[in-house]
């Protein structure tokens, strides 16, 4: 499921681009704004994983939104963007853009690029580990969390196995998925595991496990993006601990 945000003034574009997002399948609106004021995100339900911008509409910089977006949830979400400037799309793609759309004719283009979209972005369901000529496949939805050890990282796995994998915390989870958070120096924990967060006692309670996690200040929007995952876990239909391989 991919959620997204749509950042318009222009109600009768507005309503095209959702016409546009109902016909490709697995598209879920999380708000509709004018522009990201504190009181317009407060109205954003989940955490977006695609935001749609319409830069003709905005009052403030593009780029600097973009900024505000990305450090109010964490985790940058993917950009396209909407112009009738070829210079300005030029930079939004050169700033890692997914795509821009000319304004005459974004709606009909849209459908086009949600589809490359979709192909490009499906849900990532292994994670391979390789040294040398030994290649081994973690499925996604078993990893509970993970934690640095030097210059090695160590995988939890949900039947209590633990996998070392000989990279960085960091460089893992770069090729981890959005729901896959830092919530200190020494852990990432998967939202989906998450049971309780205390924020007193600053630390984590995951489902398979009776040991708290710590969690750290310096990561504080990662609680909010493991918040907004589990909100949204919580009004689906479908539960990623029923999936099976």
């Amino acid at each position: 499921m991919h959620y997204y945000l749509i950042i318009d003034s222009d109600l009768t574009a507005i309503k095209s681009y959702q016409e546009a997002f109902s016909e490709v399948s697995g598209y879920t609106c999380v708000g509709v704004i004018p522009s990201f004021s504190i009181p317009h995100r407060k109205k954003i339900e989940h955490h977006p994983t695609l935001v749609l911008i319409n830069f003709e509409s905005l009052s403030e910089a593009p780029f600097v939104l973009i900024d505000t977006i990305t450090k109010y949830f964490g985790l940058a979400p993917h950009y396209i963007g909407i112009s009738r400037c070829y210079k300005m799309a030029y930079t939004a793609l050169k700033k890692g853009f997914k795509d821009m759309l000319v304004l005459t004719d974004s709606a009909y283009s849209l459908k086009e690029v949600l589809k490359r979209y979709d192909l490009a972005y499906a849900p990532k369901l292994l994670y391979c580990i390789h040294s040398y000529y030994d290649y081994r496949y973690v499925v996604l939805d078993h990893l509970v969390y993970l934690k640095a050890d030097n210059y090695t990282t160590e995988l939890y796995m949900k039947d209590g196995t633990v996998i070392t994998d000989f990279k960085t915390l960091k460089c893992v989870l770069s090729q981890l998925p959005g729901h896959f958070q830092r919530i200190h120096r020494s852990y990432v924990v998967n939202s989906h595991y998450v049971r309780r967060i205390q924020y007193g006692r600053k630390v984590f309670y995951i489902r398979t496990n009776d040991t708290p996690l710590p969690f750290s200040k310096t990561y504080l929007n990662s609680l909010r993006t493991i918040r907004s995952t589990l909100s949204a876990l919580c009004s689906s239909q479908s539960s990623p601990f029923n999936r099976s391989l």
